[in-house]
């Protein structure tokens, strides 16, 4: 039916109907273009109070640009990614908005004496001094933040670490529960394991009878998946960038726009002498002239509060303007000063300078191809969509319309819904995306599906020619993976008969030295001191768990599993926690969980009291244009 529609879709019938669609869309569907444009919609809404997407947009992309300094080009801006930040962000502005409700209901509020003082006393704010006006200043711009504007935000932010502090800063972990908790968790066991390995057994070769039964109980480790024979036009960035290249021109002329990108500016290195009474740094500068170092005149002047430093190496512009002046007319080895700034009285000596580079042409011009190609790729890409999109509406195959607008044009003899192909590896040629797989899986043998633009700015379209279906593998297909499967279960099964009497030796007063060294293949083992948790186990965590629920001097009452057999576990010694273990820990992490739960619950509340809304369909759409 779909082919039927696309190869009648030049028809003069379907034409006259898209004439009709067209007015109808004119005179009902566009009366905003008349009408002024709407309001801009709200990712979420809180209480009936919008959150602007630009909200959200802002915090996920300064989160990621943290992420991107911290772990370099690890992070990719994948769509993946950016959706992760995106409901993170969104989930946090929502948490905002819910306490900010919560706040103007209870008429809270901050007096400007409180804001005031806690300018003043942020750390990114002050200098040697103290609070400096001039880095508040330059931090608001980098910040792109007006003063109004931070103000406002510290006042929120003031609220809600008031609200958050009533509910969950009042919590204490419990003392004895830490005592006996931490008593609990450091108290350490000894004791012995007979290691009886699989490895050592030796089972009859089995008849074709029992590996088909065994072949059966396990079909599904060996079944055959569903394989699909498909026909693929894919299009994205990858497959424009070769006739998206910049000419030589274009990129030299790029170069010389972002040249200051490329340059990095003269580095100047000073020591300076800093003192808050001009008279010190008056005679700092009568010894320096008369040929005393720097570091012998701080040291004489010490008691006078003069301090020695290092500038840099600093850029032009950097610093306050007095200094900044000052070293850009000295020489290597000269000084300057009396120097006043806000931070006090200064004297410099110029160490070293450092002259401007600047990275040339060619060795940015493979990266810089590569960026502007992709660009405009990506730019082309909506337009060549359509181009692929109006080719198969008319009825051409999938090759035919691939080759008419540049797509890759693939075919996959066999894929199953993993993306595997009939040997179980992955596809040659190309990685299918989630969506790719989804419509694979989806479309019926013979027919063709529509283009799809997939979250990872693919577009492409699957024809699946044929189904070869799922089913059970024979025998003879599978028998030496089968023969080796059925040895492994068989020789684990052989091991623990062979744990099991031997336990029972034990348990008839032989001891685990005597059967360790008359039974061939087993070995005793000596275990702990361990604790329950955190310790490293060896012989895996059921060999702990048996040893902390055994009594001591006695035997675990069945043999235990280890990755290599099973084991006789005897515990020999309890040894309670040292007096002087410190539950501080233990303290701080009950507190920690109790607060979050009570913030939580708390939340919980607040949605209960102002209701939250969230539009699925602005936020795919914001991460559709955020991913790219």
């Amino acid at each position: 039916m779909l082919d039927a529609m696309r190869r009648r879709a030049t028809s003069w019938v379907v034409k006259g109907f898209l004439v009709l669609l067209i007015v109808s869309f004119a005179i009902w569907g566009i009366g905003d273009i008349f009408r002024g444009r709407a309001a801009p919609e709200a990712i979420a809404r809180v209480g009936g109070e919008p959150i602007a997407p630009e909200e959200v947009v802002r915090d996920a992309e300064r989160t990621f640009r943290r992420l991107r300094e911290q772990f370099g080009d690890q992070v990719e801006r994948s769509p993946a990614v950016m959706e992760n930040l995106l409901r993170q962000a969104m989930a946090q502005a929502i948490a905002r908005r819910l306490v900010d409700l919560h706040a103007r209901e209870l008429a809270l509020s901050v007096d400007p004496a409180t804001l005031a003082r806690l300018v003043r006393e942020d750390p990114a704010f002050q200098g040697p001094q103290g609070f400096e006006r001039q880095r508040f200043d330059l931090v608001l711009r980098e910040l792109g933040l007006s003063e109004a504007g931070y103000l406002e935000r510290l006042r929120g932010d003031v609220l809600r670490s008031r609200l958050v502090d009533a509910v969950s800063g009042a919590v204490v972990g419990p003392e004895t529960l830490a005592e006996e908790l931490s008593r609990y968790r450091e108290e350490r066991r000894t004791g012995r394991a007979l290691l009886v390995p699989a490895a050592a057994e030796r089972p009859e070769p089995p008849d074709e009878a029992t590996l088909q039964a065994w072949l059966e109980r396990n079909a599904a480790r060996f079944r055959v998946p569903e394989l699909r024979s498909v026909e693929l036009v894919v299009l994205g960035v990858e497959e424009l960038l070769a006739e998206s290249m910049p000419s030589e021109e274009e990129l030299r002329a790029e170069y010389e726009r972002r040249r200051a990108d490329y340059t990095t500016p003269e580095q100047r290195t000073a020591t300076q002498l800093l003192a808050a009474d001009r008279s010190v740094i008056e005679e700092a500068e009568r010894r320096a002239r008369a040929g005393e170092s720097f570091a012998a005149i701080a040291s004489a002047l010490a008691d006078r509060g003069l301090t020695v430093s290092t500038l840099g190496p600093v850029a032009a512009g950097l610093l306050p303007e007095p200094l900044d002046a000052a070293l850009r007319d000295l020489a290597p080895g000269g000084l300057a000063g009396p120097l006043e700034t806000p931070f006090g009285w200064h004297l410099l000596r110029l160490e070293s300078v450092t002259p401007e580079t600047v990275r040339p042409f060619e060795e940015v011009k493979a990266a810089l191809a590569d960026e502007l190609a992709r660009r405009t790729a990506a730019d082309r890409l909506p337009a060549v969509a359509e181009r692929l999109d109006d080719a198969l509406a008319a009825g051409d195959d999938l090759a035919t319309a691939a080759r008419s607008v540049g797509a890759r044009h693939l075919r996959l003899p066999a894929v199953d819904a993993q993306g595997r192909d009939g040997d179980g590896r992955a596809v040659d040629g190309i990685e299918l995306s989630p969506e790719m797989l989804q419509e694979i899986a989806g479309t019926p043998a013979g027919r063709t599906s529509l283009l799809v633009h997939g979250k990872d700015d693919r577009w492409f379209a699957v024809r699946v020619e044929s189904v070869t279906p799922s089913r059970d593998r024979r025998l003879e297909e599978v028998r030496i993976p089968v023969e080796i499967g059925w040895r492994l279960e068989r020789q684990r099964e052989l091991a623990r008969e062979r744990a099991k009497g031997l336990l029972e030796r034990a348990r008839a007063g032989e001891a685990l030295a005597d059967l360790a060294r008359d039974t061939p293949g087993v070995q005793l083992a000596t275990l702990g001191p361990l604790r329950r948790r955190g310790d490293r186990e060896p012989l895996g965590p059921e060999v702990t768990r048996a040893l902390f629920a055994t009594a001591p001097g006695r035997l675990a009452e069945e043999p235990v599993a280890t990755p290599e057999g099973f084991a006789l576990v005897a515990t020999d010694e309890i040894l309670p926690a040292s007096a002087e273990t410190d539950p501080e820990p233990l303290r701080r992490e009950l507190r920690e969980t109790l607060g979050e739960a009570l913030l939580a619950g708390y939340e919980q509340g607040l949605r209960r009291r102002f209701p939250v809304e969230t539009d699925g369909r602005a936020f795919a759409r914001i991460l559709e244009t955020i991913g790219r």
